[in-house]
């Protein structure tokens, strides 16, 4: 078995927004970010230790007086071109303007629609493969050799073979 110990992701968010809201993708504790003003797509590669990373996702520099209809929300995010499904939802938006005796009442879990200079993180595992198949559950067939053996199946082969039995 090969042990990575760095692995390189692409990862693809996508987005609905109005005017020019700018972003920051932070990967891994901020050690890697990525400043874009947002689009209907934004791509970003970067390299991953195997384990436990974070991706930190912030809206930034919006002015409520000139800007107050600005906004981006996150429709989908892919690691490695596979969506990460319900994970999007594993986060909690928490805003940048406000005092630190506030943050408390006013952190908002899953939410995807960043109205206000706020950031989310969502917390991942490397291998990025291995955490996305066992989501999805894909690592084990539940079939011998990954073959479906059904009734259905069966009686199209005795057909095909022409076997009355």
């Amino acid at each position: 078995m090969i042990k990575y110990k760095m692995e390189l992701i692409d990862i693809k968010i996508n987005l609905t927004y109005a005017l020019a809201p700018t972003m920051i993708i932070e990967i891994n504790n901020d050690k890697v970010y990525h400043q874009k003003i947002a689009t209907d797509t934004i791509a970003v590669q970067s390299t991953v230790p195997t384990g436990d990373w974070q991706m930190k996702i912030t809206h930034i520099g919006k002015n409520y007086e000139i800007n107050n209809d600005e906004f981006f929300e996150i429709q989908d995010i892919f690691l490695n071109d596979v969506p990460i499904g319900h994970m999007i939802w594993n986060t909690t938006q928490i805003p940048l303007d406000v005092s630190e005796s506030e943050i408390s009442q006013h952190n908002w879990e899953g939410n995807l629609y960043f109205g206000h200079n706020a950031h989310c993180v969502w917390n991942f595992t490397s291998p990025v493969e291995k955490m996305l198949r066992d989501f999805y559950n894909t690592n084990q067939s539940k079939t011998i050799n990954a073959q479906e053996t059904t009734r259905k199946t069966l009686d199209y082969m005795k057909q095909k073979f022409q076997i009355t039995n």
